[in-house]
């Protein structure tokens, strides 16, 4: 063989040699071609995710595998600071499986929330949970009814429940978040606000927009639509008279709820004619949005969404009314039970019982009796005794053994039921605490509920005071026993109720 051919022989072996040498290489990247998203799904991921996607290709998985065994090991180990990052890493690598979503809010709200001392701090982490699911989750995923049925969870279980000692906090933190962005509006009013286009082309709008544009205010920076708008510049606060400002505040109210808090004012809308009025500063009522936003936008199951709707009716029948009031220089939060919210699970009650068979009722009617009972003392408590009345006519005559007594011998009963069993102590200690509570509403200007706790507290006393001669020992006399109870409400209370209280007993 000349030089010649044996040249290009050697070539050719070489081009063979070199092309089976990255045979396995091409092969790979084919198969990792196959694994990423096409490029129409490419398109609706954010930047970070697209880069991820691309970049790591078929090995996301097996690193993902890793990530998830970690996570795992360090959920078992308690090690949940740690473990905020890798699942920030898992759901940036896998945005499409809710679960992973579900196992990372979770963490925060419930886990790393009680490891840090202050009520502040607490907050901070189980609203950082709460915005994972609704800021993000949501909108890689908006077709899961898991990710819906877990927020929904967290804001009616962790928020509005009483599992935390720090409850209280959130309740209030929540309620202030809801009352800034809504203000005096009501979901039917801010359906209606204009758009801003719309203000630009009013003569009415357009000046006032000019003016928070020369002091360098944005209109969707919440901080500026504080209650009364008392942040804002005097150049600015002239304007509150003006036709106009209302439509501007409209616009950036409405702005504010769906950019940032992710609400759609047509959808509480749609709840409130399904439900009645709410007040929107209740936590529960963000679980009620959320579970009927799930229902609305997903395949979730009927039974998931009933039960949230169920969870989220009863909270607001007991905490469904919040007011805040100035006593002095504070600001006080005042939680009621909202009466209106149980005619409709009443009704809830009727559906089901007309649905399920006799022979398999029994279980339900005992949750309606209970239900009824709680109607009764809630409606008590606050002093509307017509609704108590009403409640406990229909109790008699739905489940007539469970109400032969009179109405004030029911509520008595009712009450020492519930300490059956207790020392004289632990009922000394329930009225004392009813008194007190009942002092701290006639502070705050609560009259009705100051009425029906005393009310409640003398009825206790009184059935006591049968049952047990030594409580009758300890505490001869109601009247002494409430004025003792006054004197240290006005030792304890901050000084603004203090001296509210001070006033109303003329003391």
């Amino acid at each position: 063989m000349n030089r010649r051919w044996k040249g290009l022989l050697i070539f050719l072996v070489a081009i063979i040699l070199f092309y089976l040498a990255d045979f396995p290489l091409l092969q790979l990247n084919r198969y990792m071609q196959k694994l990423r998203p096409d490029k129409d799904v490419l398109k609706k991921l954010p930047p970070e995710l697209v880069f991820s996607t691309v970049l790591l290709g078929g090995f996301r998985s097996i690193l993902l595998d890793f990530l998830w065994m970690r996570a795992v090991s360090l959920q078992e180990e308690g090690k949940y600071f740690e473990l905020v990052q890798l699942s920030d890493w898992i759901c940036s690598l896998e945005p499409d499986i809710p679960e992973i979503w579900v196992f990372n809010a979770w963490n925060l709200s419930y886990n790393i929330s009680v490891e840090f001392p202050t009520p502040e701090e607490k907050w901070n982490w189980v609203y950082q949970g709460i915005k994972l699911l609704r800021d993000k989750a949501i909108v890689y995923i908006p077709d899961s009814p898991l990710i819906y049925k877990e927020l929904s969870w967290i804001f009616f279980d962790k928020v509005s429940g009483s599992i935390d000692q720090a409850h209280a906090y959130y309740k209030n933190a929540w309620a202030i978040i809801m009352r800034d962005a809504m203000g005096r509006f009501n979901p039917e009013e801010l359906t209606k606000a204009p758009s801003l286009s719309e203000l630009e082309k009013n003569p009415q709008t357009s000046d006032i927009l000019n003016a928070f544009q020369k002091n360098g205010i944005e209109l969707t920076d919440s901080s500026i639509w504080k209650y009364g708008f008392n942040s804002q510049p005097k150049d600015l606060k002239r304007y509150k008279g003006n036709p106009g400002f209302k439509q501007i505040e409209l616009y950036a109210r409405s702005r504010i709820l769906r950019e940032q808090l992710k609400m759609e004012p047509e959808t509480m809308l749609e709840i409130e004619r399904k439900y009645g009025p709410l007040d929107w500063k209740a936590v529960a009522t963000q679980a009620l949005y959320w579970i009927e936003k799930g229902k609305k936008e997903t395949d979730m199951q009927q039974i998931d969404y009933e039960r949230g709707v169920y969870f989220a009716l009863n909270h607001l029948l007991e905490w469904g009314k919040v007011n805040f009031r100035k006593v002095g220089q504070d600001e006080i939060m005042l939680v009621m039970p909202d009466m209106r919210i149980a005619d409709i699970l009443n009704n809830y009650y009727k559906e089901i019982l007309e649905q399920t068979p006799e022979n398999q009722s029994a279980g339900i009617q005992s949750s309606h009796r209970d239900f009824l009972k709680k109607v009764i003392l809630l409606a008590y408590t606050i002093n509307d005794l017509s609704t108590a009345r009403q409640y406990y006519r229909y109790l008699r005559e739905e489940y007539p053994g469970e109400a032969d007594l009179s109405f004030n011998s029911f509520i008595s009963k009712e009450f020492i039921e519930t300490l059956k069993g207790g020392s004289v102590q632990k009922i000394s200690s329930l009225i004392y605490g009813t008194l007190y509570q009942s002092f701290w509403y006639l502070a705050a200007g609560e009259e009705s509920r100051y009425a029906g706790l005393q009310s409640m507290a003398r009825l206790i006393y009184q059935r006591m005071c049968e049952k047990d001669k030594r409580f009758l020992e300890m505490f001869p006399d109601f009247e002494s026993l409430a004025n003792s109870v006054a004197g240290s409400a006005l030792e304890q209370l901050p000084p603004a109720l203090a001296e509210s209280l001070r006033k109303k007993l003329g003391r």
